[in-house]
């Protein structure tokens, strides 16, 4: 009879007042309000909550949990009293007193999904606080009331995932999804950051971003996309390539490394550990890793990239032979490449075949794209060496002649007055 008397019992005007200025959050004045109320009727627990919601607002945590007391004096049965305390005691994360504030709730609860509603929070709660086996007790309470219940299941894919057992939460959460039937995605991102979290745990990415993609909504979106974006291969090539040019060779190979880890055919990352082992001169782990990068990298121009960063990597390290393998499949994949054909000169010259390489430069310099003589002059130096070699010292000479600037000028006059030391 008191319920049916106080629900029938209408509002006070100043509690009307004070409900408008709260909607239109001018809650210092509501809160004014309010108290006018409260002195008016102080038995009516309900003016005490909405006080307090207001003063929840204004971060006035003290007082509301103070007026909720009192709203609880009144009637200590009183569940929005309860609810709001729980929520303000969990947002201050004293989840112990939150605990206590939800679990005075569940007898008072009839209506089952709430009631489930409670038992995840209170699961919840005692996870965060790695109190699992207390967890398992109120999991095991909200089994028996409402086994199929989709809280209830999500709970049991949380103790699992916290025990570890991620194969078992997946099933868990699987058939919460199952069933959420139009859940609201904000309510249904929940199941689906646990299902993603549990599937990253067991290395099944491509699952994990599915269930991810289906988790950015509220309190889980910017967590989802810190995931989202440590499971892209890209993040960690980026990462890699910035310790890279700073130099920090340990932290860049460890970001690769993982790079590869996600996508076992990432070119790029294998292109990068190539440059790190060569600057270490771990000459026979940087081969293997080109060779990986050129074996993955599917687009051409990229591909072609990684080939002459390679070929690059062979000629200072005086690999010639491999260094002129190379150079030869380039050139039937990019026939006509001057730079290239430079390289396969020096690398032929080097391994004793200076008639190839004079064929090569002479090949070369034909092209229209070495017209300019400082463009011509690197081409023309190794010429004048291949030449000599070949016991041609008038061609020789005249390719020595022929380099007008660039780093081998000086090279190429010291090799005219060795060849006519009285003239020069």
């Amino acid at each position: 009879m008191g319920r049916l008397l106080m629900a029938q019992t209408p509002d006070s005007p100043a509690f009307t007042e004070a409900e408008a200025l709260a909607k239109a959050n001018n809650c210092e004045e509501a809160i004014n309000k309010y108290d006018q109320a409260i002195q008016e009727n102080a038995s009516n627990p309900k003016y005490y909550v909405s006080k307090a919601s207001c003063q929840n607002k204004l971060k006035m945590q003290s007082e509301a949990l103070s007026t909720l007391d009192q709203a609880l004096r009144i009637k200590a049965d009183y569940q929005p009293a309860l609810q709001m305390k729980a929520k303000i005691y969990e947002g201050e994360k004293n989840y112990g007193m939150a605990v206590q504030a939800y679990t005075a709730q569940l007898p008072l609860e009839k209506v089952p999904a709430k009631k489930s509603k409670i038992y995840a929070s209170i699961v919840r709660l005692y996870l965060m606080q790695n109190e699992i086996s207390s967890a398992e007790k109120y999991l095991s309470e909200a089994r028996v009331a409402s086994p199929n219940d989709l809280e209830v299941l999500y709970c049991e894919g949380e103790v699992m995932r916290a025990k570890r057992d991620y194969m078992q939460a997946i099933g868990f959460y699987e058939k919460a999804v199952l069933n959420l039937g139009k859940t609201a995605p904000a309510d249904a991102a929940k199941f689906y950051f646990g299902l993603g979290d549990s599937y990253m745990k067991v290395g099944d990415r491509d699952n994990a971003i599915k269930a991810w993609q289906k988790a950015r909504y509220g309190p889980y979106k910017k967590p989802v996309e810190a995931e989202l974006m440590k499971t892209n291969p890209d993040f960690y090539l980026k990462l890699g390539i910035s310790y890279f040019q700073a130099g920090e060779y340990d932290e860049a190979n460890k970001h690769l490394l993982k790079a590869i880890q996600i996508q076992t055919d990432y070119a790029q990352a294998y292109r990068y550990l190539g440059l790190i082992s060569d600057k270490r001169d771990l000459t026979s782990e940087a081969e293997s890793y080109y060779q990986k990068a050129m074996q993955y990298e599917l687009n051409p121009d990229k591909r072609l990239e990684i080939e002459i960063s390679f070929l690059n990597m062979l000629m200072d390290n005086e690999l010639f032979q491999k260094a002129l393998t190379l150079a030869e499949s380039i050139l039937k994949e990019k026939p006509g490449n001057v730079k290239i054909m430079l390289q396969k000169a020096q690398a032929e010259y080097n391994i004793g075949r200076f008639s190839l390489a004079a064929k090569t430069i002479q090949k070369a310099i034909t092209d229209p794209s070495l017209s300019d003589p400082a463009k011509k002059s690197p081409y023309q130096f190794v010429l004048g060496m291949a030449l000599k070699s070949m016991g041609d010292s008038d061609g020789a000479l005249e390719a020595f002649r022929l380099v007008t600037s660039g780093s081998c000028k000086n090279a190429a006059q010291y090799e005219m007055e060795l060849l006519q030391p009285e003239v020069y």
